[in-house]
C-alpha cells in the first residue's frame, strides 16, 4: 500500500513523477494500492485532529470502520 501527497501547486511534479518508468514498476502500483492524500494533513496537520483525519483516510483505504478499530 503506498499512500502519497503533492505540495499545493506541485501538478507539474506530480505529474512527472507518477509518469517515471520505475514508479509503475512497483507492485503496490501494478496492484492498484495508491492512494493519494491530501498534503495539508498528512504532512502539515500535527496535532490530535490530524492525526485523527490520516487515521480515517487510512480506514477508509483498509475498509475499517473507524469507530470500532
Amino acid at each position: 500500500m503506498i499512500f502519497y501527497t503533492t505540495f499545493s501547486g506541485g501538478e507539474e511534479r506530480r505529474t512527472k513523477f507518477l509518469a517515471n518508468p520505475l514508479w509503475k514498476r512497483l507492485k503496490a502500483v501494478e496492484k492498484g494500492n495508491v492512494h493519494e492524500v491530501k498534503d495539508e494533513v498528512w504532512m502539515t496537520a500535527v496535532s490530535l485532529q490530524g492525526a485523527h483525519m490520516i487515521l480515517d483516510d487510512m480506514a477508509r483505504v483498509f475498509k475499517v470502520d473507524p469507530a470500532r478499530a
